[in-house]
């Protein structure tokens, strides 16, 4: 049972990594291809794909288009970037 319980907090610890590097390469989208992310974590796609579905509910790739996604809208809120400067 400790085994197991090891396993999910070193999961956790990594989609909380996860996360965090999304958030800091949000802007650099070839740091966020799912093949880097499973080279930089040292797990294989598949094994990344479901470990972040399962724990965050939702797949990485909506997920960083999600994060994406309100980065813009906060930039377009705070008039920091302009609609024809969205990539």
């Amino acid at each position: 049972m400790k085994r197991a319980q090891e396993n999910g907090s070193t999961n956790s610890h990594t989609i909380v990594a996860m996360i965090e590097y999304i958030h800091t390469h949000i802007q650099q989208p070839e740091f966020l291809k799912l093949s880097t992310l499973s080279i930089y974590f040292n797990f294989s796609t598949n094994h990344l794909s479901n470990l972040f579905k399962r724990q965050i509910n939702v797949p990485v790739k909506q997920y960083i288009d999600d994060y994406k996604f309100k980065v813009i809208q906060n930039q377009l809120n705070s008039g920091s970037i302009a609609k024809k400067e969205i990539p």
